[in-house]
């Protein structure tokens, strides 16, 4: 009976050294997983300001200085009123116009 007690201590505490390298390797994993994503969203954001093409860049920078000044003069609200009444007026105006002229 004593070394049926002894192995079952044995059974019992290599499968508690068992449970406890599968969760340490389970955390490890959950652990690189979460640094790999954060790893990758900090080169998104890097590539964002880190721009191969300077022609596309100088191009995108004179568009957003143009659209900061222009909502800077104009409210946004006269904006897009004036983006909805045209496409109203568009689409009032198909009806009307020979050969297509607003589509």
């Amino acid at each position: 009976e004593e070394e049926e007690e002894a192995a079952g201590k044995k059974k019992s505490t290599s499968g508690g050294l068992r449970a406890k390298y599968q969760k340490t390797m389970e955390l490890g994993q959950l652990i690189q997983n979460k640094l790999g994503m954060i790893a990758s969203f900090g080169e998104r954001v890097r590539n964002l300001f880190n721009w191969s093409v300077p022609l596309v860049t100088k191009m995108i920078m004179v568009v957003l200085c143009v659209a900061t000044v222009g909502l800077y003069v104009l409210p946004l609200r006269i904006v897009l009123c004036l983006a909805g009444s045209r496409v109203f007026v568009k689409k009032g105006l198909q009806h009307y116009q020979p050969f297509g002229m607003f589509k």
